[in-house]
């Protein structure tokens, strides 16, 4: 979630239905990942119109594309109309469409509602927009950011956390950060809990905005952590990017240290994902 947005509402009946729709005799084979420019993990997405480059996005309940992209491929208006937008940098309603008969590689994907974009979600403007939890739902998968593959595997019982995103329990300086996984960020973001437990950089390059998918702006300061861990994932030395971001309150999580962990963090790690209808399960390891 970063640049781009988390479509929180509406989402469990797409997820409910994704359960059901995802349901293949055999396994597909793996789908290949490219990089885009800003570190985007980016699947290809073969539609009856075209073919969609998405970036793969664990941190957004709900698919969403740019509205180039959805007059590309003429889509119609979803029966749902439209719906809530929780970007990092606050909320607002967009239109959404449907999007029928995609494929992820040999896998036949659920009819999807994204939401409508202004913008593409990668600072160069080259993505069609972003694939969410809703188009993996009901499935376990594997995403190999090392070999740059995202795999299909058997899913497995696990007892999901209290949120809906994939979330895990991590340390930063030795001290207890919820981390929420996502690959839709290219630099990880912290609320100002997680702030107050690290160094200050001195310079004046230190300062930052963080820009959502809804074009605001909210002024951040990079700060450095001397560790990170979260299950197998360990760093040394990193810089996050501290905001006061409107979504760590949606999600309940500005009295407590949390973060986002994106592409700068969980970059070649393997990333096991089950997604169950009644949440998300993650663990991330390094090869």
């Amino acid at each position: 979630m970063a640049g781009r947005a988390s479509i929180l509402a509406a989402a469990a009946a797409a997820l409910a239905v994704a359960v059901l729709a995802l349901c293949p005799a055999a396994l597909a084979d793996p789908a290949p990942l490219s990089r885009g420019a800003d570190g985007h993990a980016v699947v290809a997405l073969s539609t009856p119109s075209g073919t969609l480059h998405l970036a793969l996005d664990t941190g957004a309940e709900a698919s969403a594309l740019t509205e180039t992209a959805i007059a590309r491929l003429d889509l119609a208006p979803a029966p749902s109309g439209s719906a809530a937008l929780t970007a990092l940098t606050g909320q607002s309603h967009v239109n959404r469409y449907t999007l029928a008969g995609a494929q992820l590689g040999t896998l036949d994907l659920p009819e999807l509602s994204p939401a409508a974009l202004a913008d593409a979600p990668d600072s160069r403007g080259q993505l069609d927009g972003f694939l969410g939890l809703d188009a993996l739902a009901g499935r376990g998968w594997r995403i190999d950011l090392a070999a740059n593959r995202l795999e299909l595997i058997p899913g497995q019982p696990c007892a999901p956390g209290a949120l809906s995103l994939p979330a895990i329990e991590g340390e930063i300086n030795g001290r207890t950060v919820l981390v929420i996984i996502d690959t839709g960020l290219a630099g990880s973001v912290g609320n100002p809990a997680l702030g107050r437990q690290l160094s200050r950089l001195p310079d004046r390059s230190a300062r930052a905005s963080i820009i959502g998918a809804d074009g605001e702006a909210v002024p951040a300061r990079i700060m450095r952590a001397r560790s990170f861990s979260a299950d197998g994932l360990v760093r040394r030395n990193v810089d996050i990017a501290i905001a006061g971001l409107p979504v760590f309150e949606a999600l309940g999580l500005d009295g407590r240290p949390a973060l986002f962990a994106g592409m700068d963090l969980l970059d070649m790690s393997v990333i096991t994902l089950n997604l169950t209808g009644e949440g998300a399960c993650v663990a991330v390891d390094m090869p």
